[in-house]
């Protein structure tokens, strides 16, 4: 059986020496391990990305469908709906703006059949989010 002898080679890590077939005095392939760590590392945020960003199914094509009745006027409210709460600012800095939109909201969820209550915002004076809940028509239905 032969013996092949260590060489330096100036390609390995910090100039150890490996023998004829890549491996350095250890017997492990230091050059197919840091290939394959480098593409691990390149590799494997891209795969993430692709994994996290895909899309199941196929892009719509060719023209939409016509709208019904019903959407119609949906988009006319919708429209009317942003166009009350978006004309002016209402957060913090104007509370004033903020109660009115509040109210707007309010009295919306309630003709659509909710319940709604504002839960005030720690450390924000009169500041509050709007919680609405769907009451059951059954008072006797489960609640979870």
């Amino acid at each position: 059986m032969q013996q092949l002898r260590a060489q330096p080679c100036a390609a390995g890590l910090g100039g150890g020496r490996m023998d004829s077939e890549g491996a350095d005095a250890s017997g492990m392939p230091t050059k197919a391990i840091l290939i394959a760590a480098i593409l691990l590392i390149i590799a494997a945020p891209i795969a993430i990305l692709f994994w996290m960003t895909a899309v199941p199914g196929r892009s719509h094509q060719g023209p939409l469908p016509r709208l019904t009745t019903e959407q119609r006027a949906l988009s006319g409210r919708l429209t009317t709906d942003v166009a009350l709460i978006a004309r002016k600012p209402h957060n913090a800095a104007h509370l004033r703006e903020m109660d009115h939109v509040a109210q707007y909201v309010e009295m919306e969820l309630r003709q659509a059949g909710y319940a709604p209550h504002r839960q005030p915002i720690q450390g924000v004076p009169g500041a509050f989010n709007i919680e609405a809940m769907l009451e059951p028509a059954n008072g006797d239905a489960p609640s979870w």
